[in-house]
């Protein structure tokens, strides 16, 4: 359970807490303030605000509950033992030389489609216009796929780190150079702390000093990355474009941005709150996200209809050009099934967990690349499910691509016999 509390804690709690305990002191007209959060704290009444954080603690037991009637009837007769085992790490190696060819062949297809000299114009081409500008006309399947096997295979770059092998400086060497491509190329600061967390992750049942020291110096990172990404990422492209960080002299508006940053699913869900009044979606919004990467729009000629998002974009800021503004966890739940969403989402999320925590531990051993596979898996299904609620980068084919490489590194692992009794 403590994989889940971690991701709910730092995917969901603390960036809420930290977001309301500034915004009274605001000013959310700052120039590079995030638009959205002045629009939704304004328009949402204080009995909307006061929903949100009974609803997102409602959502926390929910998930607790379907974890505990998905799991709670098995026992094992000792936990999963930490061994290197050869079949494995050749699994890991087979999948970390996949991930670099991707990569490489992703970078390839970007340059050449829009014929950039320099990687640095490539850094600079994604972060600034291709991966905000949704109605470029330019934009197609190829290299549509490209950018998302760049995001999907991200987690995956510092797997080599962990295979337990005598070859470290050839790990180093492999590892560090492709994760600093991906995140440069991602179009994201938050991509810098995926990598940190799916650390602090595969820690957690190895080595508990460094998976503390990682937490420790995570919310560091995320505020210098916050602040300081996006002119770091314009100086290593070379562009002149101006800043867009915060510019305010008030330590609260700075402290406000980053929260509000690292809490955007919050406030995705707090503008949902204010602005559907629908009929529930009953989660067709989900299988229509699956199919965003299809080259064909149509199955048998039947169109299929537009994504949820766009609507809730232009729902969020009135503008449908912008770049995708989900509706948040808490906000997918309530437009899923309002006060009945809130309660089936979580659980559904708890009780795959449950489900999940049962296979791996009835495996026969983890070993480091194991122990990665692990975090990387909990990092595409929850923390991806909590920060957008929308599911529409869980369930991407290139995400599923990077989670069935990972079940096949811990297929690798024979079953073990389970011995399963009933809790009175």
């Amino acid at each position: 359970m403590s994989g889940l509390s971690l991701a709910f804690l730092l995917t969901v709690s603390l960036p809420a807490t930290a977001l309301y305990v500034c915004l009274p002191h605001m000013d959310l007209g700052a120039v590079g303030q995030l638009s959205l959060l002045g629009i939704a704290a304004t328009k949402a009444t204080p009995f909307v605000h006061t929903l949100l954080l009974a609803m997102t603690a409602f959502s926390w037991a929910s998930i607790c509950f379907g974890y505990k009637i998905g799991g709670c009837t098995t026992q094992f007769r000792s936990p999963p033992l930490i061994c290197n085992s050869p079949h494995v790490n050749r699994r890991a190696w087979i999948v970390t030389v996949a991930t670099g060819i991707i990569a490489c062949t992703s970078v390839v297809i970007l340059m050449k489609t829009f014929q950039l000299a320099s990687f640095g114009e490539l850094v600079t081409f994604i972060t600034f216009d291709y991966r905000v500008n949704w109605t470029s006309s330019n934009k197609g399947f190829l290299d549509s796929l490209a950018f998302s096997f760049i995001n999907s295979l991200l987690p995956l770059s510092l797997l080599c780190l962990s295979i337990q092998t005598h070859w470290r400086i050839s790990k180093v060497l492999f590892s560090l150079p492709l994760a600093l491509i991906l995140v440069l190329l991602s179009g994201s600061r938050r991509a810098a702390l995926v990598l940190l967390l799916v650390m602090c992750m595969s820690q957690l049942s190895r080595s508990r000093r460094l998976a503390i020291s990682i937490a420790f110096i995570l919310p560091i990172i995320a505020i210098a990355v916050v602040l300081f990404g996006r002119s770091i990422i314009l100086t290593i492209g070379g562009g002149n474009q101006s800043r867009t960080e915060i510019l305010s002299d008030q330590a609260w508006d700075h402290a406000g941005y980053i929260s509000s940053e690292l809490a955007i699913s919050q406030i995705e869900s707090l503008s949902t709150l204010t602005w559907f009044d629908g009929w529930p979606r009953m989660g067709v919004d989900h299988l229509l996200s699956m199919l965003r990467l299809l080259p064909e729009k149509s199955i048998l000629g039947v169109e299929f209809a537009e994504r949820f998002t766009r609507h809730a974009t232009s729902q969020h800021i009135q503008d449908l050009s912008a770049n995708d503004i989900p509706v948040g966890f808490i906000g997918a739940a309530w437009v899923d099934g309002y006060l009945f969403g809130i309660f089936f989402l979580p659980m559904t999320l708890g009780l795959i967990t449950a489900r999940f925590d049962i296979w791996i531990h009835s495996r026969d051993g983890i070993s480091g690349p194991g122990w990665y596979a692990i975090a990387c898996l909990n990092f595409i299904i929850y923390f991806q499910t909590l920060n957008t609620g929308s599911l529409d980068f869980t369930m991407s084919p290139t995400n599923v691509f990077v989670g069935l490489m990972c079940v096949y590194i811990l297929a690798a692992h024979t079953s073990k016999q389970r011995r399963t009794t009933k809790l009175s």
